[in-house]
């Protein structure tokens, strides 16, 4: 006999909709009414230029309310667990560990993504064409942001004893995470600072092994006066355009690439 492994309780789906319903029912309110205000009708190029800054201001006012809504929905979903007696007699029922937490992780999921799309999706039927794509883009990017803060929230709730340690270590997570993003980009412009080919910068000596012989101890002979001559450009300003363009090209290269990685540790975790 064949045991069925299934990730995903329906009955703890539903129970979850139902039973946490005023928690999504306000967030799909709370969010409409912000459409409603944000949403500016019209087919003139002001209207349409008004309407791409208001659904931009809606996407960076989702980061708060998301790190909110998501800190929210955990509290909710996943509050048994913090309380010693109701998570034994959590186990005791005929549910597996992983139909439990497969529902509630869903169930997590669909409070904010099924809003979302609930809002901006018939809000882009009615916008002018030529702006009906910033709906669909503001749907992505608050369902991902979403996404990013309920898995913080779910690691801090498996790392904490009780809801105030996981409220704490849900702040720590999301301030560390702001400390590493300057972390990293201060050390891409270090890197990139240092990559100029000219005397003492490490640059120069990758320059001298791929330059020909005359030309690299001609470097080696001026080094010192390429050095001061890099420290007046230095302290004139000239190398602070082109050295933060290049810094933040790196930075969002490597954003762009690794951006789902740290959302799918999160939600294995």
């Amino acid at each position: 006999m064949k045991l069925k492994v299934c990730f995903c309780n329906k009955t703890v789906l539903k129970t979850d909709i139902t039973r946490f319903a005023p928690v999504w029912a306000s967030y799909l309110l709370g969010l409409a009414m912000m459409v409603l205000l944000q949403f500016s009708g019209g087919s003139d190029d002001t209207a349409k230029n008004s309407i791409v800054h208001d659904f931009n201001r809606l996407c960076m006012l989702g980061v708060g309310v998301n790190g909110l809504y998501a800190l929210v929905v955990v509290q909710a979903l996943f509050g048994d667990l913090l309380n010693p007696r109701l998570c034994n007699a959590l186990h005791a029922m005929p549910v597996t560990r992983d139909g439990y937490y497969g529902a509630h992780l869903i169930a997590g999921v669909l409070f904010a993504v099924v809003p979302n799309c609930l809002v901006l999706l018939p809000t882009s039927l009615l916008l002018p064409r030529q702006v009906a794509s910033v709906a669909l883009l503001t749907l992505l990017a608050l369902s991902l942001q979403y996404i990013f803060y309920l898995g913080t929230a779910l690691t801090a709730v498996q790392l904490a004893g009780n809801r105030v340690g996981m409220v704490l270590i849900y702040g720590i997570l999301n301030f560390a995470t702001v400390l590493l993003y300057w972390f990293v980009a201060i050390n891409i412009s270090l890197a990139v600072f240092n990559l100029i080919p000219v005397p003492p910068l490490d640059g120069s000596k990758v320059l001298m092994m791929l330059l020909p012989y005359r030309q690299s101890a001609w470097l080696e002979r001026n080094q010192r006066y390429l050095s001061l001559a890099l420290w007046i450009l230095i302290l004139v300003g000239v190398l602070s355009t082109p050295l933060s363009y290049l810094s933040n090209w790196i930075m969002h290269f490597f954003v762009w690439a690794t951006q789902w990685i740290g959302t799918l540790v999160q939600m294995v975790m």
